[in-house]
């Protein structure tokens, strides 16, 4: 079985943490990264309420999240999940790119290495 590199490939988690920390204000863009059931799947969603060392997002689509809830620190870890399978990712060009149409779960990268 042949894998491929996910488009957020690379981003550690060092980068990621210093773009949120420069970038997230309302409206602001950001990228769901999400690996439940072995597949990796990437959904947008805009930064609605900034609290003190975290901030909650909506997503485009509301099945993106898993169980995780919409709150995240600014290392891009779920605040109810921090060791679980949704992140934060920077929205890339080559990320954007992975988001699916909307309601789309069947557009998804599997298998993946990371």
């Amino acid at each position: 079985m042949q894998t491929t590199k996910p488009p957020c490939y690379g981003q550690s988690s060092e980068q990621v943490e210093t773009w949120l920390r420069a970038n997230v204000q309302i409206g602001a863009p950001v990228a769901v990264r999400n690996t439940q059931g072995g597949l990796l799947h990437y959904l947008p969603a805009k930064v609605v309420r900034l609290a003190r060392g975290r901030f909650e997002i909506q997503p485009e689509e509301t099945y993106g999240l898993g169980t995780g809830g919409s709150t995240f620190y600014y290392s891009g870890k779920n605040c109810w999940h921090p060791k679980g399978q949704t992140r934060l990712v920077i929205p890339t060009s080559e990320v954007v790119a992975a988001y699916g149409p909307p309601g789309s779960l069947d557009l998804s990268y599997g298998p993946f290495s990371v």
